[in-house]
């Protein structure tokens, strides 16, 4: 696309890039450089709903909210319209610009962003905390993805449950946290040796495997959609998500798919007997074998919410795809099964 560089108040000499609906923000400074790029929202004729273009150093940090009008007079840039405010950070280049940024957006603006993408970014755990206090009573976001940012390894899941759960004005309705290591906080947990520590943890509600604090978010946040593919998450994780199905009453949407959910994937759709609002099921690639085919479709025949269920990649066999797929017609469900030998 085209370039074009612009002195900015407060910004110094930025480079924007233009591509079709997209503009990306190039900043740079003696000992940092900063990429943040801005997409179209949807809206009527593909108008730009959001611009949040942040740029850090030592001193400043600013945002910038009307820089569409600014670039370029050409009509060819949507006119800018403040409908929702979304701010990306993908990749964030340091620790210390991740703080930065974070701080600025509690102190000051938090009540204009709805979305907050950290996918990708260096967070460290001081830095995690801060993007999760965002996330409790007070703030306007409603989609929170933190994706591929090592939560379960490096970042401790229990942060951000308590920050959710804190959040009783029920505006975080989405939440992605696909690519991380959720499941292997099980196994960090057994390596705790310090007594002291194991017996803080006990006495704690938030210190448990990362399968019940998922079933903490599930059992006690007011999220509609929740994402957890690509995290390792076993049978015993499955189990735990499970129970707190059969009592939860606003999710509409749940992926698990890429997980070694196994058979505990039956006992996931058991549990959506005792629940009204699931529309979408993803269990894609959990390791299902030829014997899970034949039940998994009889639960789905007692289930009279659910109306799309993703089961490719796991090897059902032929009957159990046969049965699934006479279920699909008889339902008019949408039903995804891959022939795996």
């Amino acid at each position: 696309g085209s370039s074009s560089t612009h002195s900015v108040p407060g910004f110094g000499k930025v480079v924007f890039f233009r591509r079709g609906l997209r503009c990306c923000g190039l900043f740079g400074g003696d000992d940092h450089i900063s990429f943040v790029c801005l997409e179209t929202c949807g809206g009527d004729n593909g108008a730009i709903d959001s611009m949040q273009v942040v740029t850090v150093n030592e001193e400043v940090t600013h945002v910038m909210q009307s820089c569409v009008e600014e670039i370029d007079n050409d009509s060819s840039i949507p006119k800018y319209r403040t409908q929702r405010k979304v701010l990306r950070l993908h990749d964030c280049i340091s620790f210390a610009a991740c703080r930065m940024i974070f701080r600025n957006l509690k102190n000051s603006l938090l009540n204009g962003i709805t979305m907050l993408d950290v996918s990708g970014t260096a967070l460290d755990e001081k830095t995690f905390v801060v993007l999760c206090d965002m996330c409790s009573e007070g703030c306007a976001i409603e989609e929170v993805i933190v994706s591929n940012c090592d939560v379960g390894h490096k970042l401790d899941l229990s942060v951000l449950t308590r920050a959710l759960i804190g959040n009783r004005t029920g505006k975080v309705s989405v939440l992605s946290l696909s690519h991380n290591h959720i499941g292997s906080e099980t196994t960090l947990n057994q390596r705790q040796e310090d007594s002291v520590l194991r017996e803080e943890e006990e006495k704690s509600d938030y210190q448990e495997p990362s399968g019940g604090q998922i079933a903490k978010i599930l059992d006690c946040c007011m999220l509609r959609s929740l994402d957890v593919s690509y995290n390792l998450l076993t049978e015993t994780h499955g189990d735990l998500i499970g129970r707190a199905l059969q009592s939860n009453t606003l999710l509409t949407s749940l992926n698990l798919s890429n997980n070694e959910l196994k058979g505990a994937s039956i006992g996931i759709i058991q549990a959506l007997s005792h629940n009204e609002t699931l529309r979408a099921l993803d269990l894609s690639s959990n390791h299902l074998v030829s014997s899970n085919g034949f039940v998994i479709s009889q639960l789905l025949e007692e289930n009279a919410t659910l109306r799309k269920v993703n089961l490719e990649a796991n090897a059902l066999g032929q009957i159990g795809t046969r049965c699934l797929i006479q279920l699909g017609i008889r339902r008019g469900m949408l039903l995804a099964i891959g022939i795996i030998q």
